[in-house]
């Protein structure tokens, strides 16, 4: 059963990024890109600033994903063994580091395509504070079709503009995490993945409240905080972590 509901989670991710990339091309007015079409990348802007494929870019997307392999087994066995209460913050930080891994996958997977992808992460754990961690290092594929889709049309209320980034980012992952646990096995745990991001709203304005020295150590406790309500059942299940 967990196999159907990895298989639900990625025909899931693929429609709905496949959706974010038709939305962006309407609104630029462009025309549809194979070679765009073919990578995990929502926003054609992204693809179009990717710089041509190299050799040294083979050679360091290969070093990375060895590099990134070693901290998300070593999380992923610990979240395995770890006792369930506990489990989701551990599990967390295989979450982190799956994404910094996917990078110089999908590089390599896309190298016939001509052009180097860009990181999935940009150093996530070097943020600052909370606002960087989202808004320039968590998931940099999606972030030019954020500021395209999203924010462009609410740049005169940033405030709102970043609330609808949220509440999106919880939609989306209700969507492609939540929603296929329910589809597949009839467990409900819908409302977690938009409990976890609009929190992260509020933190965020609470983070730019904040004295310097406070952020980076607001910044973790923001993230690992509430990290239950993403790790839920679902990702667990999904990584393999359910037990």
């Amino acid at each position: 059963m967990d196999l159907q509901l990895r298989l639900a989670f990625a025909a899931a991710m693929v429609a709905t990024v496949a959706a974010m990339k038709i939305t962006n091309l309407r609104l630029r007015g462009a025309r549809f890109d194979a070679r765009f079409f073919a990578t995990p990348l929502p926003s054609l802007a992204t693809w179009e600033a990717c710089p041509a494929w190299t050799a040294s870019h083979a050679r360091d997307a290969a070093t990375r994903a060895a590099l990134f392999a070693l901290p998300l087994a070593a999380t992923w066995v610990a979240a395995l063994f770890t006792p369930t209460p506990a489990r989701p913050w551990v599990a967390a930080l295989a979450v982190l580091w799956l994404g910094e891994a996917l990078g110089p996958l999908a590089q390599l997977a896309c190298a016939p395509l001509g052009r180097r992808l860009p990181s999935h992460h940009d150093r996530p754990l070097a943020a600052p504070d909370l606002s960087d961690f989202w808004g320039r290092r968590w998931n940099t594929w999606a972030s030019d079709w954020f500021r395209e889709v999203l924010f462009r049309p609410l740049r005169r209320r940033p405030g709102l503009g970043a609330l609808v980034v949220f509440v999106y980012s919880g939609l989306w992952h209700e969507a492609i995490i939540n929603l296929p646990l329910y589809l597949v096995t009839g467990v409900s745990v819908f409302g977690t993945m938009m409990a976890f991001f609009l929190v992260q709203w509020l933190c965020v304005i609470v983070d730019r409240r904040l004295p310097a020295p406070l952020r980076r150590p607001f910044l973790f406790a923001a993230v690992l905080g509430p990290a239950p309500l993403f790790v839920n059942a679902a990702t667990l299940r999904i990584l393999g972590l359910s037990g």
